[in-house]
């Protein structure tokens, strides 16, 4: 389907040489600024700093590639997902199989030319003109990293560490691990060790470790995608949801990169920068900029990516709250246009818009700064010690109401001057979003499937509803009619105040993180980057596929109807997807 009723107000920024990997799985860089990425569906792309874009080298579905090591611009080395292995010489345009060997779980690019293969028998082999077995692990075999003259192995249960230079088997040393253990990383020190909730970080000498806890919001139950040591004191990861985070083991936590997401991939480049690569060939250099903070240089022209927009139903403005922090407006009848007005320390997560001009905006780091003459000054907002919040909701002049972690409601009737905190009664897990209804009236959705309607303001609740699975999103449009949306695509619909429910799903089972409805049925569902329609109010709905060089992230709409769209890469676009 084209994308009709729509017009784009920033280009698709593409790069010149090509869109790159529309999802890489695997990146392997060379030399200073010299890298090759393997995308999802197998094509392999060179990028150079010396070049505009990426450039197609190989592309053929039906070797279901799934790693790949470089050991030069023309040499590497990529492993299938039936554990074959395969070399090329000619930079990845050719690949011929490596003869000999049983089934590979995992390759790794040790010091110099050195590729190193994990078998399915627990061999660890060195590739290259003089093969040899470099050591043997016992168990199941799950992964491989080295670096330098060091190397470890993953089994079930089990970490292998030894030496990627010696031959002699009693050279891996066995420590026991969790058995949920996903992902090895090598520092020149220290090895880290991944699980879906925690990282843990063992000396490569000695039995020292601990242990450093993620954060709720970045584990998703899901090994985090990829990581790297950028010193021996802190190490970069990349969630399961694209964002960046710092681990400081001497610190023992792990915060956020402070810097723009949706990530796919990284690997260093150099001695001091790392190359970020995100969905359709996005990219940037990150280096750090202090202690726990990073900077990011985005490598392709245009803007950063759109966290959220908000419409001023007074003004007419179009606020957006961009991924480096900063917030801007437009104005659809074009007087004014972009106008920069506050720039955070780190990403944003929402923004909320008041009935007289006030202002919050929540980061991503869980602090709130209020604004309470359209944009003009802010003020960080001081919540009560151990409230994190994660969503915020203006229910009259100045009167806010904010979500907490662990069941809290805050309340401030000064526009964030002083607060009042609630424990929100009712509630079975963790809450995620809040809407107020009227003056008095709230609703709040979360874990369990729990709907909570409060009609004093938030001092009491009771729940509507409740299940399995978690709602991150809803609409209501007064106090009987809304809908909310979860996970698997599952939209729910309520007409008389959530006694009862009528229920539907989108055509994918994605996560729904957006909606928006009118009296006229048409709705609108931002899920797992993709935006979906209905004429129905929620019944049957559509893929609306615009070409869209990268996910959407953020949609505001208004009567009309008029909706406002923004992807991960700074594309903005406004018009009526509805009409025919």
């Amino acid at each position: 389907m084209v994308l009709l009723g729509i017009w784009i107000l920033a280009g698709l920024n593409l790069l010149p040489g090509g869109s790159g990997p529309s999802d890489a799985i695997a990146l392997s860089c060379v030399e200073t600024r010299s890298c090759f990425a393997l995308d999802t569906d197998g094509a392999i792309y060179s990028w150079s700093s010396d070049r505009s874009g990426w450039r197609l080298r190989h592309r053929n579905p039906s070797m279901s590639l799934k790693d790949l090591v470089f050991t030069g611009m023309l040499q590497g080395v990529a492993l299938d997902a039936d554990g074959r292995l395969w070399r090329t010489r000619d930079g990845a345009r050719t690949f011929e199989s490596v003869p000999g060997l049983s089934v590979a779980r995992a390759i790794a690019l040790a010091r110099g030319d050195d590729v190193l293969a994990l078998l399915s028998d627990g061999r660890i082999v060195k590739l290259g003109d003089s093969p040899g077995e470099l050591g043997r692990i016992e168990g199941q075999p799950l992964a491989l990293a080295a670096r330098g003259r060091a190397m470890a192995a993953l089994a079930r249960g089990r970490l292998y560490l030894g030496s990627a230079s010696s031959g002699r088997d009693n050279d891996m040393r066995a420590h026991s691990v969790k058995e949920d253990a996903c992902r090895i990383v090598l520092g020149e020190r220290a090895a880290a060790i991944f699980y879906p909730d925690r990282i843990e970080i063992r000396a490569l000498a000695g039995n020292e470790g601990r242990v450093l806890l993620l954060p709720r919001e970045a584990s998703a139950g899901a090994c985090p995608k990829d990581g790297l040591f950028l010193d021996e004191r802190r190490l970069l990861l990349i969630d399961t949801r694209g964002e960046l985070w710092l681990a400081l083991p001497e610190r023992n936590e792990i915060v956020p990169g402070r810097a723009e997401g949706g990530w796919s991939r990284l690997a260093r480049v150099g001695r001091q920068s790392i190359l970020l690569v995100g969905p359709r060939g996005r990219r940037a250099i990150a280096d750090m900029a202090g202690e726990d903070r990073l900077r990011i240089e985005m490598q392709e022209p245009g803007r950063p990516g759109i966290r959220d927009i908000r419409v001023d139903a007074n003004s007419g403005k179009v606020w957006r709250a961009l991924g480096d922090g900063s917030l801007d407006w437009f104005s659809p009848a074009g007087n004014g246009g972009r106008s920069p007005v506050l720039r955070l320390p780190g990403p944003p997560l929402r923004l909320c818009l008041g009935p007289a001009g006030e202002m919050a905006l929540l980061a991503q780091d869980g602090r709130l700064w209020i604004s309470r003459d359209f944009a003009r000054t802010w003020t960080e907002a001081l919540i009560p010690a151990g409230a994190t919040v994660v969503d915020a909701a203006w229910t009259r002049r100045d009167g806010l109401v904010a979500l907490g972690t662990n069941g809290m409601l805050i309340s401030s009737p000064d526009a964030g001057k002083t607060w009042q905190a609630h424990p929100v009664s009712g509630r079975t897990g963790e809450l995620r979003r809040i809407q107020s209804i009227r003056s008095r009236m709230l609703v709040a959705v979360g874990e369990s499937r729990q709907v909570l309607v409060s009609g004093d303001g938030g001092r009491s609740f009771h729940p509507v509803l409740s299940g399995a699975g978690t709602l991150n999103a809803m609409f209501f449009l007064d106090e009987r009619e809304g809908w909310v949306g979860g996970e698997d695509g599952a939209i729910l619909h309520t007409t008389d105040g959530g006694a009862s429910w009528t229920g539907a799903r989108l055509p994918e089972a994605r996560t729904v993180v957006e909606l928006w409805f009118d009296r006229k049925l048409r709705g609108a569902a931002l899920a797992g980057g993709r935006l979906y329609l209905s004429h129905d109010g929620g019944t049957n709905w559509h893929l609306l596929d615009s070409a869209a060089a990268c996910e959407w992230s953020a949609i505001a709409c208004t009567s009309g109807p008029r909706c406002f769209l923004g992807d991960a890469c700074g594309r903005f676009m406004v018009g009526d997807p509805w009409s025919p």
